[in-house]
This record gives structure tokens, sequence and C-alpha cells, in this order.
């Protein structure tokens, strides 16, 4: 939610009034729901413990729900599935897939819906993701070839989609930075109620915790005296941390614990994208072993971030301060790329 508001503020600043696409699709809303309601062990189990922090997780599902009607500028009609997108006619002069992994067809709650194949006008891409192609069926491939051929410009967010989406489509692909960078920390700051306390802890921030990760949190915690604050629950490791939950917490909570905690400890992109752009001491577990976070890290001269183990935190805690002013420049110039990039395909489509 927050890169789709960061595109969309961000083509408000470049005077391009948009709206997003109102599409949810049936799985997605399994997914997001506080419980799953299949009848396995394992979703049984993680509904079981879901029940025990309702409260929050439910308060949690309204304050993205809120954000969404709050912030975002959504069509007036909701859309479900592709057919009813076909259907919808929709006219705009330009069309914007973007971002994150809306490409990549392993997610259960993936739909073709992404690849914007009920649009007949323009259309481009924005640093969209899609994973590797390597273990997808022929056929499987052959239609985002086909998809992907018919966008006017394409942008996506690392180098790693750049070569799978132009071995299937043959075509130049370029590389734009995730939205959430197109806003300065200022930005997000004045755009956002974001309120400042003086609290220290550790905000660790992943989408799947294993018992690996937790014992490396752990440590650090005991090293630098400092608790752990998470928000997040995604599965039984998380029943049992000695971390405080703040589990209510949508997208602006979210940014509140990441930009007042001392350290940001995540295995997740936007998490290390966030305490980047709001130059917080970094501990990226496994970052160089995911092609995302890994291009990132190189990218911001932040190698020296990433853990894969416990005996590895040392190094992390004891070494150089982050050379902030070459990482805001980094981004600086990311940043006025991709600025060039949408403006051309907004001039060209006639605005």
């Amino acid at each position: 939610m927050l890169q789709a508001y960061a595109l969309q503020q961000t083509l408000l600043g470049l005077g391009c009034d948009n709206k997003i696409i109102n599409f949810s699709s049936a799985e997605q809303r399994k997914i997001m729901r506080v419980f799953s309601y299949r009848f396995a062990l394992i979703p049984f189990l993680k509904d079981l413990s879901h029940l025990c922090f309702y409260r929050g997780l439910k308060k949690r599902h309204d304050l993205y729900n809120a954000f969404k009607k709050n912030y975002l500028k959504l069509t007036e009609k909701e859309y479900t599935t592709l057919d009813a997108l076909k259907e919808g006619h929709l006219e705009a002069d330009l069309f914007i897939a973007g971002s994150d992994q809306i490409w990549n067809p392993l997610p259960s709650d993936f739909d073709w819906a992404y690849y914007l194949p009920f649009v007949k006008g323009k259309k481009i891409s924005y640093a969209a993701c899609s994973g590797s192609f390597g273990s997808l069926p022929k056929n499987t491939l052959n239609l985002i070839g086909e998809y992907a051929k018919d966008f006017d410009s394409i942008s996506v967010r690392d180098n790693g989609t750049k070569e799978a989406i132009e071995a299937v489509t043959d075509r130049e692909v370029q590389i734009n930075i995730n939205p959430v960078f197109l806003l300065t920390s200022s930005d997000w700051l004045s755009k956002l109620p974001i309120e400042m306390n003086k609290r220290k802890y550790i905000f660790f921030y992943t989408v799947f915790a294993d018992k690996e990760m937790i014992e490396m949190v752990k440590t650090v915690s005991a090293k630098t005296s400092l608790p752990v604050v998470v928000c997040n629950f995604s599965n039984l490791y998380d029943l049992f941390v000695p971390f405080t939950r703040q589990l209510a917490a949508g997208p602006i909570e979210f940014l509140n614990l990441l930009v007042n905690a001392e350290y940001v400890i995540s295995s997740s992109f936007h998490g290390t994208a966030f305490a980047m752009i709001f130059h917080k001491k970094l501990i990226s577990i496994r970052g160089l072993k995911d092609n995302r976070i890994n291009y990132l890290l190189r990218q911001m001269s932040m190698e020296d971030c990433s853990i894969n183990s416990v005996t590895e935190i040392d190094n992390v805690l004891q070494k150089k301060e982050t050379n902030w002013q070459l990482v805001d420049e980094v981004i600086n110039t990311e940043r006025q790329f991709s600025f060039d990039y949408l403006k051309r395909c907004i001039y060209e489509s006639g605005e």
C-alpha cells in the first residue's frame, strides 16, 4: 500500500491525475483475512495461534482498509476478476502496472490481471518485479512474453527481473527504483501522520520468521541491551518469541515503528528500503542471498549490513557508520532517472 501511495503521489506531483484500479482477487482476500478457515493441520494451527492475538490482528486488518480508503485514490468500482476488468471498459490516457512482485506467477494470489491484458490503450510498467522464471512451464513463459510484449515501455525493479523479461520478450527493459524511494524522508513525514518518540528499541520486520532468524534477533538484542518490537505475525515461530508485539499496525503504524527505531532488522525488501530512506542502522538478514535485496544493498554500497548467521553479528554491530551521503546521492540520481521515465511516458501519451 505504501508503494502504491508513493507512485500515486509522484504522479500527482508530475501534474498527472491518476486513480488506482481497485482490484482484489478472491485469493488475495483469503490471504489477508485474520483466519484462513482451511481444514488442514498447519492452517488450523495457524488459525489457533491467531485466535490468541485476534484483537490486534483484526485491528491491523481494519487499519489497512482505513489507509486504502483515506489515502489511496481508487476507482469507484471494485474488481475481483480479470473478466470483470475486461467487461469494465476502463478508460485512461495511460495505464501503469507497478510495482513489487506483480509479475511473479508463483505466489498463490498471483493474477494475470497484473499484466494488463484488459487494456486496449497505452500501457507501461513501473519497477515491476517477477522473480526468477527458471522453474516455470513453457506455456506460462509464452503467456508472460505475449502479455509483456504488448507494453509500450517496460520498467522493472531489479536485474533479475530485467533478464527474465528480456528473455521472453526480446525487448530492451530498463531498471527503475522502487516507488517508495520516489518520496524523500521529508515527503513521508509531511504527508502522513508519523509521530516521533524517544523510545530506544530494535524494530524487527520480516514476512516469514524462522528459528535461526529469531535467534539472530535475540542475540542483537542481548548485545545492544535494546528491546525488540515486531508488528507481524506470520507463523508458529512468532508465537513464543520474547519480543514486544504491536500487531495492530497498518501502513502508518509500520512507518511509525520503523522511523523511531534505533536499529531495523529485516529480511524484507521494503523493510530494507525504508531503513535506507530514514537512515536507520540496518541489519539485513540474508540480504545478499535474496536477488532483490542483494541488488539494492550493492546499489547503495551497503553489503556489509547483511548477515547470514549469529556468528556475523559482531561484524555488523562494529562496522563503520553507513555513508548516508553516498546513499542519498544514489537515491537522488535514481529518483531523477525514474521521474524522467515517467514524464516521458506521460508526455508521449498526450498528457
